[in-house]
């Protein structure tokens, strides 16, 4: 611990200068306020979840939803890192549960959380694992859909290794996706009897209780959706698509919405015909691309989208989650890259029920043959669903585990 304090005050100022450019740019005063453990909400004997950004509130918002609906007279507070993770909460969840910024991992700001809300367990999505927030905890601590990355699993074996068995140490329970991820927790520190597989989280995707049935179409006519893309993977596909000269739109909803207008200006050698929705232009006949960069929208775009690339998967990012669109009965494909998703692929690849393309031309390839052929998407979409429709009730196993946890 000694070696992570004497890092943590090393690199203090620029966490500090990277908080404030963050809060500037998109999370504003109560960002900065909230991550330095000042102007956070009250809540006692609550139970508090913590899931990292706008990806892993998604996989948690079905686990909250069922904890909320199994014990409503439970105060709940749910915290998150990010701007874009705090905007899906407030979309989300119902008005009775309470939300913020998790303070970042200095002693005082993590002192300040603790003393602030009484909290009667915590439960911790995937991987964050901070040492100083395990050390001074107040309540018990559990770790739900529990993973660890490549890179995580470097780190926990490697120099940080101590660091690592420290924390997990502090841990009562440990619930992964896998017997891999349960062996991988053992092995860097978490005490054997406390780690158990329930499943994957990811499968247990929910209509949030904000945004129920058949959302509004935001594009006319068909139209074919690159969810989640990154940096070179927009250029690369929108080069390919208009050498096709087809007629239906290519809607690109990038990962980060605040490169809209970035996306714009490389995309423009290909093509004048652009739109943005951040800018409320228009999508008129002369639109040949039109740029999602906005947040809070994504679900809609899958819905009435007639075929779906899942970014993160053409350049070595290791993919998005296609678990979402899949579960509203979409077919998806993806590129190589899909290290992040391995299990989600392998489910979705037994059962045919999802697209794995090569390059740019093939990724096309593949998306154009679901637009010539809507009932071959049709189907791959219905087999997705089914497949998911199997899962549906991993919420409700984590859900059991936790009770009996809380109330040991």
């Amino acid at each position: 611990m000694l070696t992570y304090r004497l890092l943590l005050g090393f690199l203090t100022p620029l966490i500090l200068a990277h908080l404030f450019w963050r809060g500037w740019r998109d999370g504003g005063s109560l960002y900065l306020k909230q991550r330095l453990g000042f102007a956070l909400p009250e809540c006692h004997n609550c139970l508090w979840l913590h899931a990292a950004s706008v990806g892993e509130v998604n996989t948690a918002l079905p686990l909250i939803v069922e904890l909320e609906h199994r014990d409503p007279s439970v105060p709940l507070l749910v915290t998150t890192n990010t701007p874009t993770g705090l905007q899906a909460l407030h979309r989300s969840l119902s008005d009775n549960v309470q939300v913020c910024y998790l303070p970042l991992d200095f002693r005082f700001s993590i002192r300040r959380f603790f003393r602030r809300n009484s909290i009667r367990a915590g439960i911790i999505l995937e991987t964050e694992i901070w040492p100083n927030l395990y050390e001074l905890a107040t309540c018990k601590l559990a770790i739900v859909n529990g993973r660890l990355s490549h890179r995580s699993l470097r780190a926990a074996e490697g120099r940080a290794a101590s660091i690592y068995q420290a924390a997990l140490s502090r841990l009562s329970l440990v619930l992964t996706r896998n017997q891999s991820d349960a062996d991988a927790f053992k092995r860097i520190g978490a005490k054997a009897g406390r780690v158990e597989v329930i499943g994957n989280l990811k499968f247990a995707v929910k209509e949030n209780q904000k945004q129920h049935g058949d959302r509004p179409r935001l594009a006319p006519g068909k139209y074919c959706l690159l969810a989640s893309t990154h940096n070179d993977e927009e250029l690369q596909l929108a080069r390919e698509w208009l050498t096709r000269k087809r007629d239906e739109l290519l809607v690109i909803a990038p990962r980060h919405a605040e490169r809209g207008t970035a996306i714009r200006h490389q995309l423009l050698p290909l093509t004048q015909s652009l739109a943005l929705r951040s800018q409320n232009e228009c999508i008129d006949s002369d639109v040949k691309i039109y740029i999602a960069d906005t947040y809070g929208e994504m679900q809609n775009w899958y819905q009435h989208a007639s075929a779906i690339f899942m970014g993160g998967s053409l350049i070595s990012r290791g993919g998005h989650n296609m678990l979402e669109p899949a579960a509203l009965a979409q077919s998806v494909i993806t590129g190589k890259s899909t290290h992040n998703f391995s299990d989600e692929v392998s489910a979705l690849m037994q059962d045919d029920a999802i697209g794995i393309a090569a390059d740019s031309r093939e990724i096309i390839n593949q998306l154009t043959a679901l637009l010539d052929k809507p009932e071959m998407a049709t189907e791959r979409g219905n087999r997705a669903k089914n497949m998911m429709d199997r899962h549906a009730n991993v919420a409700s196993r984590y859900a059991d585990r936790l009770e009996r946890w809380l109330e040991s």
